[in-house]
C-alpha cells in the first residue's frame, strides 16, 4: 500500500498571492509607502526620542527642531493608511489577505504605539483607529511575536 503524503499545513499563512499580478503590485506600491513615506517621516523622530540623536547628522544631542519638522508629515502619512484602512472596512493593508505591505508598516506602526506618538498628542495611536484595530490584528499574529515583538522599538 502507497501511503498518502500529508499536506503540510501553513504555519503562518500566506505573504501575497503568488499568481496574481494585480496583487503582487498593490503589495509592492504599499510596502514601498511604509518604507519611503512612513518610515522617512518616522526614523528621523524615533532616533531623536529613543536614540537621542540628531539623524540628520548622526551626533547627540537629538535636535527638537528637526523632530517637530517630522511631526505634520508623520501624521498625514498614518492618515492616509488610516483613510485607506477604513475602505470597505479592511482586515489588513490590501483588503482581507495579509501581505509583505502589512509586514514594513507594521513594524513602524508598532514603533509609533510602543512610543506612545513619540511624545506628541496628534501622533498618538488613537488619532488613527483603523490603524490601530489593524495593528491589533497584526499583534496577534505568531510570526509577529516570534520576530518583531522581541525586538522592542
Amino acid at each position: 500500500k502507497k501511503k498518502k503524503k500529508k499536506k503540510k499545513k501553513k504555519k503562518h499563512g500566506f505573504l501575497h498571492k503568488r499568481d496574481d499580478p494585480e496583487f503582487i503590485a498593490l503589495a509592492w506600491q504599499w510596502l514601498e509607502y511604509g518604507e519611503s513615506t512612513v518610515a522617512a517621516a518616522q526614523t528621523p523622530v524615533w532616533y531623536g526620542r529613543t536614540k537621542n540623536i540628531r539623524y540628520s547628522r548622526k551626533t547627540s544631542p537629538a535636535d527638537e527642531d528637526e523632530i517637530r519638522f517630522y511631526v505634520p508629515k508623520i501624521r498625514q502619512a498614518w492618515r492616509a493608511l488610516d483613510e485607506h484602512l477604513a475602505q470597505d472596512d479592511r482586515q489588513f493593508v490590501l483588503g482581507k489577505d495579509f501581505s509583505m505591505a502589512d509586514i514594513t508598516l507594521a513594524v513602524q506602526a508598532n514603533r509609533l504605539l510602543k512610543c506612545k506618538g513619540f511624545g506628541f498628542a496628534q501622533l498618538g495611536i488613537s488619532n488613527f483607529p483603523h490603524v490601530k484595530n489593524w495593528l491589533d490584528r497584526i499583534r496577534e499574529r505568531p510570526a509577529f511575536h516570534a520576530c518583531v515583538a522581541p525586538y522592542g522599538v
